[in-house]
């Protein structure tokens, strides 16, 4: 049997016509479209790309004892000609000028272990049931 790693995640509909109410464990999250300013769910994925990856280079960095103030993620995504899905994410890592070449060389290949990043890239088998 596989180990579970995350809390589950319940959504439902929230209170008014626009908002969506979503709880992981004891923490919840409200989600309103109603205005058309809320962020859309898949951009709440590109969300989760970015602190994701984000968490991951500053572990990293202040293990090594880099400086950190600088380290921003900045992310964006073409939709597809459908626009359907997203078929190309950018991900800009912003840091400190004093960081080496080489440094940043090893900084990128830690960006690429993020969990979110390795996720997406392995394509996961999604199921879907439906249930009363």
């Amino acid at each position: 049997m596989e180990e579970k790693i995350t809390k589950p995640v319940i959504v439902k509909g929230g209170n008014i016509d626009g908002e969506i109410s979503a709880s992981i464990g004891d923490y919840q999250l409200i989600i309103d479209r109603s205005d058309g300013n809320g962020p859309r769910s898949i951009e709440l994925m590109l969300v989760g790309l970015g602190t994701c990856t984000f968490d991951t280079v500053k572990y990293y960095m202040k293990r090594k004892g880099l400086p950190i103030e600088q380290l921003s993620v900045e992310i964006r995504a073409d939709a597809s000609d459908k626009g359907k899905f997203f078929d190309r994410i950018y991900l800009n890592l912003r840091l400190d000028d004093r960081i080496s070449e080489k440094e940043k060389g090893i900084i990128l290949n830690v960006a690429k272990t993020c969990r979110i990043h390795n996720t997406l890239n392995n394509k996961p088998d999604i199921e879907i049931e439906i249930y009363s």
